[in-house]
């Protein structure tokens, strides 16, 4: 009896996997998508318009599309997650295999970092609801100023002693706070300020002062970045700038 009911289970475990088989087959091969994916080259990223919108088909922002398209042109697939600014930065700082496609260059941050390849510059401004504030020193009168924490405009006006500096956590919440009048002024990319205002849908429009500050835009790695995939990403993104790729991706977000 033991040994009956030893074959009825053996023969009802071939009969289970016969059957997950013939669904395998039937349901085909997994799309290219999915079998690469655990292989994808990792991608992290705040939101950050209109550099980053969101891991869309369209629109998805001008990095992102940059990213896209070095990718391509290297023959590589990368995945893309959306977190906060700060978080990137840690991740960058423990995890050797992500990369970060917009990091505003400058001395402070030159040692932390692999900056792979530039494919846009920017410039720092003040940005206000009223009268342009167009110098530092204009800047310095003020009774209040946002920056983002650890982004190149905090790092640029701490390090130029001002003392009416506010901290916030990203640059929604900048811009929410401006439109509110609960500070003088945004201390930002106008490109990015522009970008963030006119997802919220805010009015009246921004005064963008003077620039202060010119700084190249970097997709970036950590220190323990593959030397070989850096130089596989640093080619295909200066071949995007060469062949004028770049500038027709910076230009459609204009």
């Amino acid at each position: 009896m033991t040994y009956t009911l030893q074959i009825l289970a053996n023969l009802r475990r071939t009969i289970l996997a016969a059957s997950a088989a013939l669904a395998m087959i039937a349901a085909g091969p997994l799309p290219a998508e999915a079998q690469q994916n655990d292989d994808a080259d990792c991608v992290i990223a705040a939101h950050y318009p209109p550099y980053i919108i969101g891991d869309t088909p369209t629109n998805a922002g001008i990095s992102i599309d940059v990213m896209r398209a070095a990718a391509a042109r290297a023959g590589r697939t990368i995945r893309f997650e959306i977190m906060p600014f700060k978080r990137t930065l840690h991740v960058l700082a423990t995890d050797a295999t992500c990369m970060m496609p917009v990091l505003y260059r400058n001395e402070s941050r030159e040692p932390l970092y692999r900056w792979i390849a530039a494919y846009d510059a920017t410039e720092l401004h003040f940005l206000t609801v009223g009268d342009r504030v167009n110098t530092i020193e204009e800047g310095r009168q003020l009774g209040s100023i946002g920056v983002e924490t650890s982004a190149s405009a905090y790092q640029l006006l701490s390090g130029l002693e001002f003392d009416n500096l506010v901290e916030i956590a990203n640059p929604l919440s900048s811009a929410r706070m401006l439109h509110a009048g609960r500070i003088d002024a945004w201390a930002q990319s106008s490109k990015a300020a522009t970008g963030v205002w006119n997802e919220l849908g805010l009015e009246p429009p921004l005064q963008v002062g003077d620039p202060i500050y010119a700084v190249p835009v970097y997709v970036v790695a950590g220190l323990g970045f593959p030397d070989e995939l850096a130089d596989i990403y640093k080619n295909a993104i200066e071949s995007l700038v060469a062949d004028g790729t770049a500038a027709r991706i910076i230009s459609s977000y204009e």
